[in-house]
């Protein structure tokens, strides 16, 4: 390990502060070069700073700490979350990316441009680009992708909140493809600034049956991986972009107690680590910079309103109504904080302040919980199919992290106060995983929300259609006021869907929120640019809450 420049690069979808004040990306493949740094040097410049740093030396490793394991790393069969996005923006290069502007701009791609209704999405690619095995990228690469991987019935990218809205994908040439949907997508490049746009090797995948190994364009290529140990990322010697990476060598180890990736920052064994609780107290350490990002994720309980007693809604805001929210961030450790009640954070341009206070007439309220609580216990007709009067029993599954069972505990302590039967079951995050595509769990502890476009964030939760519709929830006047989102592009018009959406879901309660996740990336202070990250055309990416160790140059 060495001494670091750090360079964040390829996400999209963020609704950050970055893009707070233009909600609406757009699709923009014009650049002025001469408006914009100069990217080809080697030079960084710290935020607020006009003067660049000396050009950074080549060579060297960087090992960064994350907080899990990732099941594989091809798109469609990797279930990737914030960890796991930091591996694979690594491999990958996406088609498009979101711009600090809030403007969606092409960058494996050279240009996507929409029909007039936006059903149509033409996506020409850049010219000379191969795979880590030396497989062009070229249109029948994004075919042989979409039919043969992406669009498999088990593919995590196939739902209709993603690839499942093509109903194909046609090669115009070489290099351009058209995205041809089942009905106009305003936002439908978001979707391709994530899995679902990330190309990889045809020739690779046709012989890695479980998706470990794929060859991607990116930065880096994968050497070795130890499930559960680490996986070591090498530089990609022919990459697209001239000069870059920096660093020879990445090496990603999932560790997931914090204290134990605090331990290994404060001794040297780790070079970077990521923390989403906000609770790490590493900026107290000598020689570590902290840089800690809010978001629109947060903890979260997942009701399954699919089946019995979470299938009925005053059992829903009985719970609801029994929290204390205080409570709460005492034992999330976030006394400061406020509750999260939306999916939206207050930053985003998406906030609803009418569905934040549906919330808080929905919590702090046990003796209303009690009440709403009793009119389904004593409904002959109540969906559990107990008698009238019996009690109420439900399973709560949560890790076996100390976090996780001490909020655990305080909900089972307050639910339990208005006559609900709380069984902990403590599991592993694969399983919690597991149960929320099968919907075989009452409730569960989980990390909601998304770093999205606020009408793929929403259709992802709960689109009738999506495969990450994890409670089940679905609503005709959500499906309704989804489909008129897709297909607008004003600013205004979309924040009032999303707020009439917001205020459905404040009255539902479809599940329950926590305390909203910061993204804290704490490294050695000789390793810089986690606050920024530089478009190839020059121009400022919109940086994710949840990314800070991407190309990693040294």
């Amino acid at each position: 390990m060495g001494a670091a420049v750090l360079l964040v690069a390829a996400c999209g979808g963020d609704d950050s502060d970055d893009a707070a004040d233009d909600p609406v990306a757009t699709v923009d493949d014009s650049t002025d070069a001469d408006d914009e740094p100069d990217t080809t040097s080697d030079t960084t410049t710290e935020p607020g700073s006009s003067e660049p740093d000396a050009p950074a030396p080549s060579g060297g490793s960087l090992t960064i700490a994350l907080d899990a394991e990732t099941n594989a790393w091809r798109p469609g069969v990797a279930n990737l979350a914030a960890s796991g996005y930091n591996v694979a923006y690594s491999i990958f290069d996406p088609l498009v990316v979101r711009a600090a502007d809030g403007s969606y701009q092409p960058y494996l791609a050279e240009s996507i441009t929409p029909n007039d209704d936006y059903s149509v999405w033409t996506l020409a690619l850049r010219d000379g680009v191969t795979f880590h095995d030396g497989t062009p990228l070229n249109a029948d690469a994004l075919l042989s992708n979409f039919t043969e991987y992406l669009m498999d019935d088990e593919s995590e990218v196939a739902g209709e909140d993603q690839l499942g809205q093509v109903t194909e994908l046609a090669v115009v040439d070489e290099l351009t493809v058209e995205y041809r949907l089942a009905a106009p997508n305003a936002a439908f490049p978001d979707i391709l600034t994530t899995d679902a746009g990330f190309p990889f090797s045809p020739t690779a995948a046709a012989e890695d049956a479980n998706g470990e190994r794929p060859a991607g364009t990116g930065p880096f290529m994968i050497d070795e991986w130890v499930r559960d140990g680490f996986i070591r990322l090498v530089r990609n010697d022919d990459y697209w972009q001239e000069g870059l990476p920096y660093l020879d060598e990445l090496e990603f180890r999932p560790l997931p107690d914090g204290d134990t990736r605090e331990q290994a920052l404060a001794a040297g064994d780790v070079d970077a680590m990521l923390s989403l609780t906000g609770t790490s107290s590493v900026g107290d350490m000598d020689g570590i910079e902290v840089v800690s990002r809010p978001g629109n994720v947060a903890a979260a309980v997942l009701l399954n309103n699919t089946a019995p007693p979470f299938d009925d809604r005053r059992v829903r805001r009985a719970i609801s109504m029994a929290i204390d929210t205080e409570d709460v961030m005492i034992v999330s450790e976030a006394p400061d904080t406020e509750k999260a009640n939306q999916m939206f954070g207050p930053d985003s341009p998406y906030y609803s302040e009418d569905a934040a206070a549906i919330a808080a007439e929905l919590s702090n309220d046990p003796e209303g919980a009690a009440a709403e609580l009793q009119s389904y216990l004593d409904d002959p007709e109540r969906s559990d199919g107990l008698a009238a009067g019996d009690p109420l029993s439900i399973t709560l599954h949560c890790t076996s992290a100390p976090s996780a069972q001490a909020i655990a505990q305080l909900y089972q302590s307050q639910w339990s106060a208005i006559g609900v039967e709380v069984e902990i079951v403590p599991v592993e995050s694969a399983t919690l995983q597991a149960q929320a595509r099968s919907k075989e769990y009452d409730a569960q502890c989980y990390r909601v929300g998304k770093e999205f476009d606020a009408g793929r964030a929403l259709d992802a939760a709960f689109g009738p259609e999506s495969s990450q519709n994890f409670t089940g929830f679905t609503h005709p006047d959500v499906t309704a006021l989804l489909d008129e989102l897709r297909a607008t592009a004003d600013p205004d018009e979309r924040v009032a869907l999303v707020g009439e959406i917001s205020v459905i879901l404040a009255e539902e309660v479809p599940q329950l929120y926590g305390a909203p996740t910061v993204a804290t990336w704490a490294a050695s202070d000789d390793i810089a640019g986690m606050h920024e990250w530089v478009l190839p055309d020059g121009s400022a990416g919109a940086v994710p809450v949840y990314l800070g160790t991407v190309l990693a140059f040294l």
